[in-house]
């Protein structure tokens, strides 16, 4: 049975304001404006950091207001008929802040967690993944759990992992670069190449780990994956707890938001290559400079000579 999600504005009035948790040493309200919309205020003790805060938010109307070194911040929903995302928003706010013990930073508190969620909801009305972002964000954290935590650390890992952040490659380790890409076995070897810097490596060398993938209900999701990694970390390690958090949701993976189906795979095959000068590519040298993007597909089944042992990439 699907437990019914509680509505806490529900009995208030317009203009009304309800104390979230009278046990916290944090001051959240539950609101209705004088729309009757629904919303959260968090009062600062604190005006540190408060010009940081963000003012825009998709969906939301933001409202500060600073009275005797005392900051407001009002988040209102446009639409009520959105609450139930809206308040598990507000939810994360009140959890997150639980683990803030010092009023001062708060704010920054705060803010970070609201960054998360304009990045989430700047997708709109999008909250499941297609079959095609859950291929590569699987296919990321399998290399994260299964090759990078045995040769460091979970921290180490996470920290390496900086696809999210739309750098260039997937993964910046200590002796490399590492782009992870992903097909469906049944239809051949041909991974897509996003743009002319993908492929570009200067500073380090550069792999690219193909895996192959099948869809199979004995295969894995990639809340199993998440679920695995998720398990390597210490209760004390919050930050870089919030980093993995904040990663997934770049690829809009956001806990008790996103929606299913999540697909099950079972991983046929994971090939590294070494992607050195001779390697098929196109780079940003190759083409007129009147071209400033493309994309293209390579056929791995004609790469054979390229391919090295995985474990080089800890090795050069």
């Amino acid at each position: 049975m699907i437990e019914e999600v509680p509505n806490p504005w529900h009995g208030m009035h317009a203009n009304a304001t309800r104390r979230v948790d009278h046990k916290s040493i944090h001051n959240f309200h539950w609101v209705k404006d004088q729309n009757s919309r629904f919303g959260i205020l968090v009062i600062f003790d604190t005006l540190e950091n408060e010009s940081e805060l963000i003012t825009k938010i998709q969906g939301l109307t933001i409202i500060k207001r600073i009275d005797n070194s005392v900051l407001e911040l009002y988040l209102i929903i446009n639409d009520n008929k959105d609450w139930e995302i809206f308040y598990t928003l507000c939810n994360d706010l009140v959890k997150v802040s639980a683990d803030c013990g010092r009023p001062e930073k708060l704010i920054k508190v705060i803010n970070n967690r609201l960054k998360r969620w304009q990045k989430f909801l700047s997708q709109g009305k999008i909250l499941a993944m297609t079959e095609i972002q859950q291929m590569g964000l699987l296919t990321e954290l399998h290399f994260l759990l299964n090759v990078l935590v045995p040769d460091s650390s979970a921290t180490e890992a996470i920290l390496a992992w900086v696809g999210p952040d739309f750098d260039k490659q997937d993964f910046s380790i200590k002796n490399a670069f590492v782009e992870i890409k992903s097909f469906i076995s049944s239809k051949g070897p041909f991974v897509r190449i996003s743009s002319l810097h993908q492929l570009n490596f200067t500073i380090k060398p550069l792999f690219m780990i193909a895996c192959a993938l099948s869809r199979s209900e004995i295969g894995i999701s990639i809340l199993d994956l998440i679920g695995q990694i998720n398990g390597l970390f210490q209760e004390t390690e919050n930050l870089i707890r919030e980093d993995f958090e904040n990663k997934l949701a770049q690829y809009g993976f956001l806990f008790n938001i996103t929606e299913p189906p999540f697909y099950k795979w079972t991983i046929d095959s994971v090939v590294a290559y070494s992607v050195i000068d001779r390697f098929p590519k196109l780079l940003s040298t190759d083409v007129p400079n009147q071209i400033i993007s493309a994309e293209y597909t390579i056929d791995l089944s004609k790469c054979s000579e390229f391919e090295t042992d995985i474990n080089t990439i800890f090795k050069t």
